[in-house]
């Protein structure tokens, strides 16, 4: 019999939850293609992994009478999945309180019975002698793969595998969670490699991409513990000077206009921005002279007759 799962985690079939979480930890630091370790080595601790920290999986791995791992040939092959895309909504409240999304999606991996053959047995390529080389291609020129058995050297004999119905893989619902801080700024991508779909017959997982957008159009931006913002005026606003009040991610601010504002003039209120560690935040606003398009009648009447006052005819 071909080395288990249990043999590639180099574990004991009773081995803990947390004996499998400390193996796959060391095998994979080990192994990992970033520090120069054998991607086929890698891909086989990845799938042995995914496999025995799943309670449902490892039981079903064991009742299957722990069949061999499907293992490469000699030539190094390494196929990745396809990537998992989605496109998730967030609110501006979600990055103040810099809440952990949960997200929950499903992928395809290999079916813990076959290993992805899809095939109940495998055995020895015929074409290639398990080689995975397509063998005119050692003569001819440069090594190709086997194109019977895709580079890996067995193939699959007999009825198809029950559990996946031949195709070797099966769905697996997963979650993902992540901190939304506030120093993200919108639309902003987080990449979960390793978490996207397995291909039938072997290889790699692909990544899980998530992309979030706001669903809302806020007033204000948040930088650090600061927020940001604008606040627009009417004339008489700014000149007479006047007291609004304004709603900040649910709380209420009393920000007061100085007589003769001008736009442009940044106002600041210390305390007002975001809380967090017994830390407040300053609400920083640029003033904005909106300038009416239409007015009434009286109005006209008004500044009619504030123009012939600046001009001395009153």
């Amino acid at each position: 019999m071909g080395r288990t799962h249990y043999d590639v985690l180099g574990i004991p079939e009773n081995a803990s939850e947390e004996a499998i979480q400390k193996a796959y930890r060391k095998k994979a630091l080990e192994h990992h293609p970033d520090k120069k370790g054998n991607p086929e080595t890698f891909q086989g601790i990845s799938e042995a992994y995914e496999v025995l920290h799943d309670p449902k999986k490892r039981k079903d791995y064991d009742q299957s009478n722990k069949p061999p791992v499907r293992v490469s040939n000699k030539v190094a092959r390494v196929r990745k999945g396809p990537d998992l895309r989605l496109l998730l909504p967030i609110k501006t409240d979600d990055i103040v309180n810099e809440t952990i999304k949960n997200i929950v999606t499903t992928r395809s991996i290999h079916c813990p019975t076959c290993h992805g053959s899809g095939a109940r047995e495998m055995i020895k390529c015929p074409k290639c002698n398990g080689s995975g080389i397509d063998i005119i291609s050692t003569v001819m020129g440069p090594k190709k793969f086997c194109n019977a058995c895709k580079g890996y050297g067995d193939v699959p004999d007999g009825p198809s595998c029950k559990k996946c119905d031949g195709t070797g893989l099966i769905s697996e619902k997963i979650t993902r969670s992540l901190k939304i801080t506030r120093s993200i700024s919108l639309p902003f991508v987080t990449v979960f490699s390793g978490s996207g779909n397995f291909m039938a017959g072997g290889g790699s997982p692909g990544d899980l991409f998530i992309e979030f957008w706001s669903e809302e159009k806020s007033l204000y931006k948040i930088d650090g513990l600061d927020v940001k913002g604008s606040l627009s005026l009417s004339p008489a606003q700014a000149i007479l000077g006047d007291i609004v009040f304004l709603d900040i991610f649910g709380n209420a601010e009393k920000i007061v206009i100085d007589p003769g504002t001008q736009s442009g003039e940044i106002i600041e209120k210390r305390g007002a921005g975001i809380a967090k560690n017994g830390k407040k935040g300053t609400l920083i606003l640029e003033i904005r002279i909106d300038i009416p398009k239409q007015i009434t009648d009286e109005q006209k009447d008004l500044y009619t007759k504030l123009l012939k006052i600046q001009k001395g005819y009153l």
